[in-house]
């Protein structure tokens, strides 16, 4: 015990942080008020998202999303389970349009949900599939372009990428029947253990890791020296090594890899891809920055991106969604896209608007 003491004390020095000390480091407000919040309230779980058997996370189409987002008004969740129009093949000849994304295609924040840019570019005359699920990344818009495109052979397919974390170096396991996240009254918890890659059982293990590893919350001896000592995070690191999976790939090679697999599948179907980037609040004023930065990545696709955003267009912070002026100004985009692609819209009343249910 006096050696162990001893040598936490000279690791601290050294500055090496326990595995709570560093997310607690890397944690904005969001999650410091969580933590709190699970010291006071009884966990509430939603059967709100669900993986299926091919590894596409989606919505429960039964589920009643308005008591999560009550402010958002109606949605209608298709059997599909994804948000707006039926995926079946549009016949009346208006220009079709699959839009891949995550919370931002979805139409997080939007209020009512149908100002979300995907509806508004709907509105405008285009008939759009909305392809959005909240916490995904490409590996999943791949999974809904190849699965979808050849049913529904838009005519054009647009993923719209996020510059924060679509651009991550590890991208999510997506594992078929696993759940990518579970939906808690303290928002959104991960499926996984995000340092090796292993799915959680369900979701109060999910939430197990949540309160240990963020919050601090260990409930006996072996969690608390493994998560709030020096000695049991170089422990864990090294359990840890060989069954580790999430091994991060600088170079973005699995992105490039994943959008050219997104081009060809459209390329084979007949449909026209697009790349849109999404800036975020951090790079609003100076997207093309980011682009430069990634032009490797993008080399070869039509790609574009927006130069008029500012801060005003996002929700207050930490949210780095749009608001409803921000979700304006990327339909204005997405239908200006369009247009230079020479997809013209047909007149608003030839489409018809998402309902709701």
């Amino acid at each position: 015990m006096v050696l162990w003491g001893m040598a936490e004390l000279v690791l601290h020095l050294l500055g090496v942080d326990t595995l709570h000390e560093t997310e607690k480091k890397s944690m904005d407000y969001r999650f410091q008020s969580i933590c709190q919040r699970i010291q006071k309230e009884k966990p509430v779980f939603y059967n709100a998202f669900y993986t299926d058997s091919a590894g596409i996370f989606k919505a429960n189409p039964s589920f009643d999303f308005r008591i999560l987002f009550k402010r958002n008004g109606d949605y209608r969740i298709n059997s599909d389970g994804f948000r707006g129009n039926d995926f079946k093949p549009e016949t009346t000849g208006g220009p079709t349009v699959l839009l891949v994304g995550d919370s931002f295609v979805w139409g997080y924040t939007a209020a009512p949900i149908t100002n979300c840019f995907s509806d508004l570019v709907q509105e405008a005359g285009y008939y759009v599939y909305n392809g959005g699920i909240p916490g995904t990344d490409p590996l999943q818009y791949l999974k809904i372009i190849k699965k979808y495109t050849p049913l529904l052979k838009p005519k054009v397919v647009a993923v719209c990428l996020y510059m924060g974390n679509d651009f991550n170096a590890v991208p999510h396991p997506a594992q078929p029947s696993k759940n990518l996240h579970y939906i808690a009254n303290f928002g959104y918890l991960l499926g996984y253990d995000n340092r090796t890659g292993k799915y959680f059982k369900n979701v109060e293990e999910s939430f197990a890791y949540l309160k240990k590893r963020y919050c601090g919350c260990t409930g006996n001896i072996w969690d608390y020296i493994v998560y709030k000592t020096v000695l049991g995070k170089l422990v864990y690191n090294i359990l840890h090594k060989r069954t580790g999976n999430l091994k991060p790939d600088l170079t973005r090679k699995w992105l490039r890899d994943t959008l050219m697999e997104m081009q060809h599948v459209c390329k084979k179907n007949g449909s026209n891809f697009l790349v849109l980037l999404v800036p975020g609040s951090k790079n609003a004023d100076h997207p093309s920055t980011f682009v430069e930065k990634h032009i490797h990545l993008l080399s070869g696709l039509q790609y574009f991106y927006p130069d008029n955003f500012s801060k005003l267009d996002y929700q207050s912070p930490p949210d780095n969604h749009f608001n409803n002026r921000g979700h304006k100004k990327f339909a204005d985009f997405i239908i200006g896209v369009l247009k230079e692609k020479r997809y013209s819209p047909v007149q608003s009343t030839g489409v018809p608007k998402n309902t709701s249910k």
